[in-house]
């Protein structure tokens, strides 16, 4: 099963001036403030406008009358102004109209008449994370780590004079500390980024 992202661009006189991927839903909003996810000046929209937002099945897609452009809902391309005309099961307050929108859907929205702000979204698979866990990787991170403990053992045993348990304790000791360093390290790279 192919995990699918949200892509949105706010499109300025035909130039791509930000873009945003959202893998967890969240809302693309719209406004003249810095909170918004697109900054775009007094379009007629109301303030921190959220054209999509998540919904119960999928995103939901908020339309307004002063809009234009395409956009393809379910494989049928509608007309923005025609599709919010029309008006339906979601009617809105205020001259706007929602939808469903997910999978395959895509639309190229002129936030107002000027058609100098557009709004673009799709639906586009994620990359799976490289699957580098394998039987061979943990056959061969077991035998280094026994590899190096043993070393340690032995290094400690013939250069310190020690007993031979308390040789072993300090060698495999040392390369569970190592791991565990590791360990830590990669999860906090992880988290990052």
């Amino acid at each position: 099963m192919t995990t699918v992202a949200l892509r949105a661009s706010l499109i300025w006189h035909d130039e791509v001036m930000s873009d945003v991927v959202l893998e967890k839903p969240r809302a693309i909003t719209l406004g003249v403030s810095g909170k918004a996810t697109f900054v775009v000046p007094a379009v007629g929209l109301p303030a921190d406008f959220a054209i999509v937002r998540p919904g119960n099945r999928g995103y939901l897609l908020t339309l307004g009358e002063r809009m234009r452009g395409r956009i393809c809902i379910d494989g049928e391309e509608k007309d923005v102004a025609d599709f919010v005309r029309r008006g339906g099961e979601g009617d809105g307050p205020g001259g706007f109209r929602g939808t469903a929108i997910s999978g395959t859907d895509w639309g190229v929205i002129d936030l107002d008449e000027s058609g100098d702000y557009k709004l673009f979204f799709q639906f586009v698979p994620l990359d799976e994370d490289p699957v580098w866990l394998t039987k061979p990787v943990i056959f061969a991170g077991a035998a280094g780590y026994l590899l190096a403990g043993l070393g340690l053992a032995a290094l400690f045993f013939f250069t310190k004079d020690l007993e031979v348990d308390e040789a072993l304790f300090r060698g495999l000791g040392l390369s569970t500390l190592a791991i565990i360093a590791g360990a830590v390290g990669f999860a906090f790279i992880k988290q990052e980024g």
